[in-house]
């Protein structure tokens, strides 16, 4: 019922300005942040529906305004997680990796607030989204086990040692988390955090090392660690390149638009050894690389605008005027910044329909 109240509510913003930004707008002034996050997701939703890749980027931008604070994200992504098609590899979003916030946030409180309905979505088999699907439905299945005092290791180790393995060491700070608490919790310590560490001291980038000390702080206190010296890292960073000005008001993806078919690719993204390569699938914009790197980093090429966090790549934008400025780079990624993590030789597609494929 609430979801249908959610459709019918963007339907009659639509219907009455065609302009459901500024009913999102509206309700987040009303302090009414988690209906507009609803409304947001539902459009979404219905962008997707109709494979329009570009309402569904204006749907995100919304969802990214309004304000919500910790709790009400987590709850905010419980509700978009339910109007999202469970089966779908979303552009902007999908609700497998909306759920995987779920996850995080459990794991950071050491509860189960929503994870139950999560876990569902996470369990479901997946053949489109590459080797991480199978790692975040044994991390699922590894949370609900714990919470429910059973026997959480099994699944919990295979979920850490495919994160290690493969590089997501973001998700592999998670698991290894709670790898560690349910591990203390039956009195068989192992070296999970040792391991964790090395791999986070390894890769050098001093965000996850601070990720994994506020999980510890929160869950295990005594297994903080020393940072190494340097800054803290913020969550801003660089600013993104203004507006070109001048010149022709169409992008290479923008002169190709119409005669590009929704189901093929606008661009692909391989993961090789020292980084991506980047292959636009539409005339007027060239191949490129982006070597991997700490926080979120971003690559434009002919109007496509990607983003990168560690093994991790995402859509952020398509501009078909070629006049957009360009995002700023973080240390870490932001709520509703969601990035597929890429196995080494998987390669991620997004299609003009709206479509995510990740395949090796």
């Amino acid at each position: 019922m609430r979801r249908m109240g959610i459709l019918v509510l963007l339907l009659a913003a639509a219907a009455a300005d065609n302009d459901p930004a500024a009913q999102v707008r509206k309700l987040a002034q009303e302090c009414k942040a988690l209906d507009a996050a609803r409304l947001a997701g539902a459009w979404v939703a219905d962008a997707q529906k109709r494979g329009d890749l570009l309402d569904e980027e204006a749907a995100l931008n919304a969802l990214r305004s309004v304000p919500l604070d910790a709790l009400g994200y987590r709850d905010a992504c419980a509700e978009v997680m339910k109007l999202l098609d469970p089966k779908r590899n979303g552009a902007y979003l999908s609700a497998h990796l909306v759920a995987l916030e779920v996850l995080r946030a459990a794991i950071r409180e050491g509860d189960d607030r929503h994870l139950e309905e999560a876990a569902k979505l996470l369990g479901a088999a997946r053949t489109d989204a590459g080797a991480c699907a199978a790692a975040l439905s044994d991390l699922a299945k590894g949370l609900v086990a714990a919470r429910a005092e059973a026997a959480a290791d099994a699944p919990l180790r295979a979920a850490f040692e495919a994160a290690l393995k493969n590089g997501w060491l973001d998700l592999a700070t998670y698991a290894g988390t709670e790898l560690a608490c349910s591990e203390k919790k039956t009195g068989r310590e192992g070296d999970t955090l040792k391991r964790l560490d090395a791999a986070l001291t390894a890769a050098g980038d001093r965000s996850l090392l601070q990720l994994r000390n506020e999980l510890a702080r929160r869950r295990i206190p005594e297994s903080t660690i020393e940072l190494p010296p340097g800054g803290v890292a913020a969550a801003g960073g660089a600013g993104g390149a203004g507006a070109p000005g001048g010149g022709p008001a169409q992008s290479p993806v923008g002169a190709a638009w119409k005669k590009l078919a929704a189901g093929k690719p606008l661009v692909t993204v391989k993961r090789v050894d020292k980084g991506f390569e980047i292959v636009p699938r539409f005339e007027g914009a060239a191949k490129g690389e982006k070597a991997t790197g700490t926080g979120v980093r971003h690559w434009n090429g002919g109007g496509i605008t990607l983003s990168f966090c560690g093994p991790g790549v995402k859509l952020t934008m398509v501009d078909l005027t070629g006049r957009n400025g360009q995002p700023g780079e973080s240390s870490q990624a932001q709520p509703w910044q969601l990035f597929y993590l890429l196995a080494p030789g998987e390669t991620w597609s997004v299609a003009k329909g709206g479509v995510v494929s990740v395949k090796k």
